[in-house]
């Protein structure tokens, strides 16, 4: 009987949990007030990222990343490191110059005040075009054109070109991708301390280097003089001999103009002459000729110049350049 009522109330019980539990089927569900959350909580704006986050294995770690880019700036070209064109030095300016040395040895370099800014080689980056003197112990100050490029964000010095000894340049200016200069340069007749001759020159730049493309004169009582080449245009395709066409603001010594052939590289390959008559006695005029193209070679890069030059040491006066491709 004791073990009846045992099994008795142990069914009963059971009965119990069944009735109160959920039908069959049914999931079970936490309490609402036991809710799990459904996402993290967000950290708080205040705090610094560094404080929020770690860094992932693909972060660099500190020192070996990728170098902030570098804006081509005066003060990035008064202070880096510079290839002279004269004395065949390499050495970094501070401050726009440098001075080491004695004697023999001795050398100073000072970067001029005119600097300018501007895309040189075309890529919509600003390049940067300086003067540098040098003068290694004597009278003489010899100046040079040099080219800075930003390459990958970093100034690099890409071409030089020495333009005169006591030189003074009052302007240099990027325009169309050229670099001008305006500037007083000796005459024919000055001595070399005391330049009074007025001049424009203008560069571009190749792959070979700083080409003068053009140059104009002016002595301080006098008109402008200038050449210009109306055809071929440049960076046309040319033969064996090019008919070449232009005009001139001043009759040339003798009546005479000359031309060089160089190729991308500054190498002349040919030079010579060719007679003009102006439109009226030491006047302008215009010429027509053509020029023997056969010493440079099918698919080289030549630059044409046709240059009027003084009769007192042979200095140029006036040019004009024109770039064109052999066929």
């Amino acid at each position: 009987m004791k073990t009846f009522n045992r099994i008795l109330s142990l069914l009963v019980f059971v009965g119990l949990v069944s009735a109160c539990g959920p039908p069959a089927g049914q999931v079970l569900t936490p309490p609402a007030t036991a809710a799990m959350p459904t996402a993290l909580p967000q950290p708080s704006a205040t705090l610094a990222p560094s404080e929020t986050s770690l860094p992932t294995p693909t972060q660099a770690p500190i020192g070996s990343a990728t170098p902030t880019a570098i804006v081509l700036t005066v003060d990035a070209l008064r202070n880096m490191q510079y290839n002279l064109p004269v004395s065949q030095k390499t050495v970094k300016l501070v401050n726009g110059q440098y001075e080491a040395g004695s004697g023999a040895d001795y050398l100073l370099v000072k970067m001029a005040d005119p600097i300018a800014l501007g895309d040189i080689n075309g890529d919509g980056l600003d390049d940067g075009a300086v003067i540098l003197g040098e003068n290694m112990g004597g009278s003489g100050v010899f100046e040079s054109l040099i080219v800075v490029l930003d390459e990958g964000s970093v100034p690099t010095q890409w071409a030089a070109t020495q333009i005169g000894d006591r030189v003074k340049v009052n302007t240099v200016t990027i325009q169309d991708h050229q670099v001008i200069l305006e500037m007083v340069v000796p005459g024919p007749n000055d001595p070399a301390c005391c330049p009074s001759l007025g001049e424009t020159q203008a560069y571009n730049l190749t792959k070979g280097g700083l080409f003068l493309t053009g140059l104009t004169s002016q002595p301080a009582n006098g008109a402008v003089r200038a050449i210009k080449i109306n055809g071929p245009l440049n960076y046309a395709d040319a033969g064996t001999s090019v008919e070449v066409q232009g005009g001139f603001s001043f009759a040339p010594f003798e009546n005479t103009l000359t031309y060089t052939i160089q190729d991308d590289t500054h190498h002349v390959l040919d030079q010579g002459s060719f007679q003009v008559k102006p439109d009226t006695s030491g006047g302008s005029g215009t010429f027509d000729t053509t020029i023997d193209l056969s010493k440079s070679s099918p698919g080289m890069i030549i630059h044409l110049d046709i240059q009027g030059v003084s009769a007192a040491d042979a200095s140029i006066l006036a040019l004009g350049s024109v770039e064109l491709t052999r066929k």
